[in-house]
């Protein structure tokens, strides 16, 4: 018998320092119509429906429809999005925002459900996914 070893896999980005309060980071991506500017390059077709957030993407060649939707809130604190559906592999993606004396500080985590082999395929190609989400916020809200 063979069975599929599945890992749990985590990426985190740097910690970001951002122009604006942890407040106001929290307030307009808590709002799934803004979920567009964390979608990686290259996502097309952003819409939300009935509170979830749908969005096409390529990983590894494929195109995939994804649902997700918002999971988790801390206020001020973090927010976290979870696949519900068409994504390649089970994911929850957290940005998690520290507030600073002038702004705040933000980290993207991304956590995957995924075989050995994917793992290690997917690993860089989601760290400069992440890492260009997170560029396009420090770009959106540089620091005062």
């Amino acid at each position: 018998m063979f069975a599929l070893i599945i890992a749990s896999m985590e990426i985190t980005t740097r910690a970001a320092r951002l122009g604006a309060s942890a407040r106001q980071i929290y307030q307009r991506y808590a709002d799934p119509a803004n979920a567009s500017e964390l979608l990686p390059e290259g996502a097309t077709g952003f819409r939300v429906e009935e509170g979830r957030i749908r969005f096409s993407t390529e990983v590894l060649g494929r195109s995939y429809d994804v649902t997700a939707e918002i999971d988790y809130k801390a206020e001020n604190e973090a927010i976290s999005v979870a696949s519900v559906s068409g994504a390649p592999f089970p994911f929850r993606t957290t940005l998690a925002i520290a507030a600073k004396e002038a702004g705040c500080a933000v980290t993207i985590k991304q956590e995957a459900e995924l075989d050995p082999l994917t793992a290690m395929l997917a690993t860089s190609p989601i760290q400069r996914a992440l890492d260009g989400v997170l560029k396009r916020l420090e770009a959106r809200f540089p620091p005062k």
